[in-house]
């Protein structure tokens, strides 16, 4: 799965075993003239974005699973805190798509031929998911959802917001004469993000 996010597009796909072994050769051949040549020692690669800027591996001896980090120098990161095996992992992922939160879309909305599975949760009633949320006013639906980019620590975290006027027949769908308008563009917005309980930070555009 993926997202896009700028100029950023990273996708992984998982690999077949063959495919693992050869990957991780290949990596771990060109790390020989990096400052960081026994990077992947005792892990398998198991997938990774075409751009090669995210990875994905597994220790081979514990079955941990690892993000390939490279803010502030190239290292691997636990793809969960306190360590989440291959199994554990893949089983929540698989939940997520028989839920529906991770869906087969387009990953760049422009680009109908960018289909994959979009990282980018959607929102479910009566699901409790801190990754996304949801507010109407007006009759015009704002959902906001989140994605860790575990693979650039200088961003952390990136965001996608969808707007939509509700259409007729919706539960939460305004007419036009109570909301006070026909259509609605967005023209400027204003982010106010909350880094857990630090001072809100506001993102203004035009």
């Amino acid at each position: 799965g993926g997202y896009s996010v700028y100029d950023q597009f990273p996708s992984m796909g998982l690999l077949s075993a063959p495919a693992a072994a050869q990957a991780t050769a290949n990596i771990t051949e060109a790390l020989q003239s990096s400052p960081y040549p026994t990077l992947l020692e005792g892990h398998l690669v198991i997938a990774f974005a075409d751009s090669r800027d995210k990875l994905l591996a597994v220790d081979r001896a514990t079955g941990r699973l690892f993000f390939l980090s490279q803010g502030n120098g190239m290292r691997l990161v636990p793809v969960k805190e306190g360590g989440a095996g291959i199994v554990e992992w893949l089983g929540a992922f698989v939940d997520r798509l028989e839920r529906g939160v991770f869906r087969a879309m387009p990953l760049v909305p422009t680009e109908p031929d960018s289909k994959g599975i979009n990282l980018f949760p959607r929102y479910l009633p009566n699901v409790i998911d801190p990754s996304v949320s949801r507010v109407v006013t007006r009759g015009v639906e704002v959902i906001a959802s989140t994605v860790h980019m575990i693979q650039n620590t200088q961003h952390g975290w990136t965001y996608s917001i969808r707007l939509r006027l509700l259409p007729p027949g919706h539960p939460e769908h305004s007419p036009a004469a109570e909301r006070g308008f026909e259509t609605c563009q967005l023209t400027t917005r204003v982010w106010k993000i909350c880094p857990n309980e630090a001072a809100a930070e506001a993102v203004q555009r035009v």
